[in-house]
């Protein structure tokens, strides 16, 4: 009677934890790979009972949709606790694990349950954005098949063309979650994976530029991705101390236009400030000399990209690279700050044949004098001032290509070109540097005052004299 018509909901009271498998066997009998879509379909109820979709009480009374979820969460919470006792975490893991080894040819097939295996392992590591007491213990009982664990999780992202950015997100987390609350053997079973496994797994995602389909891909994904990996990379000392020779090998093949390389440049650039530059000299120069092959090799302006609007990313990092070698070798004040650079320095002016400013017309001031700050110049001084002449001439200046604009095209890259000329004029001795630069200029105003002149309506008379000549060389230093 008075009862009709009332909603009735269903208390905490009413709301038991179904059954589930009670034994390591009974879980392997549900999660086996030899029956693989049968085992992803079980997964994805049991995504379902460790993440319950919780949305669908906010039709409800706010009351109403609140006491329900919080209902809901609390059975997932107990669920969770019996999946992990009961042996279903150890198997969710030693699925994913065989799947991680399987051929390539398999891998499409896998990738939703691996998708689906991630979201439930990364579950049980985490509560509530945190690592639990659950995942601590569960990374000290498994210290054993870790490796396996890292090696699959590192196998997914990097061989699965399609995996998507929201898995690739999770393993990052699951990665960097075992290096830091692991043991140190598990940082070091990472870096010593085979294949150049974490080599390729972190510097490709560094420089992510998303993979898959549109569906699965979003300007705000893959910067998240390049951001996580950059950060891990920073907060463990072991993997920062390893990455320095793998980020070198892969400036050597970067395309020249990402626009995703913020991240990269911003890890190399940390590496190279704060390492000790006597123990990792050998790395610092082929830093060095990857940097000037870069640059020697970047794409120079023609009739066809000349109005194109290309990324600068990847020239201003060069450029930034360049100005923290000067200035690291700069530090300790004797040999000038061209010593990582003396190869790189060399091979620059070669592939862009550019006149060297360490020999020639720039070691004479306009008066034909010698100028005593030259007459002790060695091999560094010499590289940085080349360097000042290879990027002056070959990156600011369009001498070369007329009515072209230069390669420094956009106001980041110039400003950033002038600061290499003066950091590499300030690391030269004896003020060698500033010397050499000052004729450079002198000698342009000097080619450029008389057609100035002329346009400008300046031009003297002939008939005036010493008078004319003195102001004539005024206009020129004027202009």
């Amino acid at each position: 009677g008075g009862d009709e018509g009332k909603q009735v909901h269903p208390s905490s009271d009413d709301m038991v934890v179904e059954p589930i498998p009670s034994t390591i066997s009974d879980w392997s009998s549900l999660l086996d790979f030899r029956h693989f879509e049968r085992s992803v379909y079980v997964m994805q109820i049991l995504d379902s009972c460790l993440r319950p979709a919780t949305t669908m009480f906010t039709s409800l009374q706010p009351p109403v949709d609140s006491e329900l979820s919080c209902c809901l969460g609390a059975m997932a919470e107990a669920f969770r606790a019996s999946f992990i006792q009961s042996g279903g975490f150890e198997a969710v893991l030693r699925l994913f694990i065989e799947s991680g080894r399987s051929d390539k040819k398999s891998w499409r097939r896998n990738r939703m349950g691996n998708e689906c295996a991630l979201r439930i392992i990364k579950e049980c590591f985490f509560s509530e954005g945190e690592l639990s007491d659950e995942g601590r213990e569960m990374i000290e009982t498994f210290a054993q098949t870790s490796g396996d664990f890292l090696k699959s999780l590192v196998a997914i992202t990097i061989g699965d063309c399609g995996v998507s950015d929201n898995a690739i997100l999770r393993v990052l987390r699951l990665v960097r979650m075992m290096l830091e609350s692991g043991p140190p053997t598990i940082t070091a079973s990472f870096t010593s994976l085979p294949g150049n496994a974490a080599e390729t797994f972190l510097t490709s995602l560094l420089l992510w530029k998303g993979a898959g389909s549109f569906a699965t891909t979003s300007i705000r994904s893959t910067t998240n991705i390049r951001k996580s990996t950059e950060e891990m990379i920073l907060a463990i000392p072991l993997l920062f101390a390893s990455a320095l020779p793998w980020l070198v090998k892969s400036l050597k093949s970067i395309d020249p236009y990402t626009d995703g390389s913020d991240e990269f440049f911003s890890v190399l650039l940390k590496l190279v400030r704060s390492v000790n530059r006597t123990e990792n000299a050998a790395q610092l120069r082929e830093l060095g000399s990857a940097l000037c092959i870069k640059l020697a090799s970047y794409p120079r302006p023609n009739s066809d990209t000349a109005n194109i609007d290309h990324s600068t990313g990847v020239l201003c990092g060069c450029l930034k690279l360049l100005i923290a070698l000067i200035e690291v070798d700069d530090d300790d004040g004797d040999n000038g700050g061209g010593g990582f650079l003396v190869e790189g320095s060399h091979h620059i002016l070669q592939s862009l044949n550019i006149a060297p400013w360490s020999g020639g017309e720039f070691l004479h001031p306009n008066n034909g004098q010698w100028d005593p700050s030259f007459e002790n110049l060695n091999a560094n001084d010499k590289a940085v001032i080349d360097l000042m002449g290879s990027i002056f001439d070959g990156f600011i200046s369009s001498a070369r290509s007329s009515g072209l604009p230069p390669i420094c095209c956009d106001k980041d890259s110039r400003q950033l070109a002038f600061h290499v000329i003066s950091t590499a004029a300030q690391a030269c001795g004896g003020g060698a540097g500033y010397s050499i630069l000052s004729n450079k200029i002198n000698g342009i105003i000097s080619t450029v005052a008389p057609a100035l002149r002329h346009q400008w309506g300046q031009n003297a008379s002939v008939d005036d004299g010493n008078s004319s000549s003195r102001n004539a060389a005024n206009n020129s230093v004027k202009y």
